[in-house]
């Protein structure tokens, strides 16, 4: 039997949430994207492994998330917010063209220099803006966030995009970056509603 989703290829994957088989390459796609997959689908399950493997190769953001976990945190949801309230269909590539932009007028203006590089893609530049909107936030501790130096932005933003670039330069389609802080913000907000702690991502 065809997929429902594509109709080319073999369902070979019971979806419990639209109770029907799926292709495997359907499932990864529709992920916690179109389809809300419940916590206990194996799928998932598996899927998120999977993404933590390939992002936990990559040094430089893991020292960062170790270092400053809720700085880091603000900026991955600010990202994704954009995803998930204006381009469903955002790819790795554009965050980081975004966040090179916003770190080359940062770097600009510590020189003395008001200059804002900007993008003629509306995706990329409203990237851009989210970003920078919780990098105010952060950097004048507004909304109870704790004061943020510059460093501490300039240390997060560099290492978004070394991973960024690995990904890209192996797949320029690539939303392996943005379908990893998807699942773990989830995560991160499921624990702190669970253990009832106020987190520090802004919701």
């Amino acid at each position: 039997m065809k997929c429902p989703l594509c109709n080319r290829r073999k369902g070979v994957r019971s979806c419990p949430v639209l109770n029907v088989q799926i292709c495997s390459l359907c499932c990864g796609k529709s992920r916690r994207r179109t389809v809300i997959c419940p916590d206990d689908c194996t799928y998932l399950i598996v899927g998120r492994q999977y993404q933590v493997q390939r992002i936990g190769n990559f040094e430089p953001i893991e020292k960062v998330r170790k270092l400053i976990p809720d700085y880091l945190n603000n900026i991955e949801y600010s990202i994704l917010l954009v995803r998930q309230n204006r381009f469903g269909d955002l790819k790795d590539r554009e965050v980081k063209e975004a966040l090179e932009n916003l770190l080359k007028t940062i770097e600009t203006a510590e020189k003395k220099i008001l200059y804002e590089y900007r993008s003629p893609n509306p995706k990329v530049q409203i990237v851009a803006d989210s970003v920078h909107k919780i990098i105010e936030k952060q950097e004048n501790s507004e909304a109870g966030l704790r004061p943020a130096s510059s460093d501490e932005t300039k240390t997060c933003l560099k290492a978004i995009i070394i991973t960024l670039r690995s990904l890209v330069e192996q797949n320029p389609e690539s939303t392996v970056y943005l379908d990893f802080i998807q699942q773990y913000t989830h995560e991160i907000i499921k624990e702190a509603s669970n253990n009832a702690v106020k987190t520090r991502i802004i919701i």
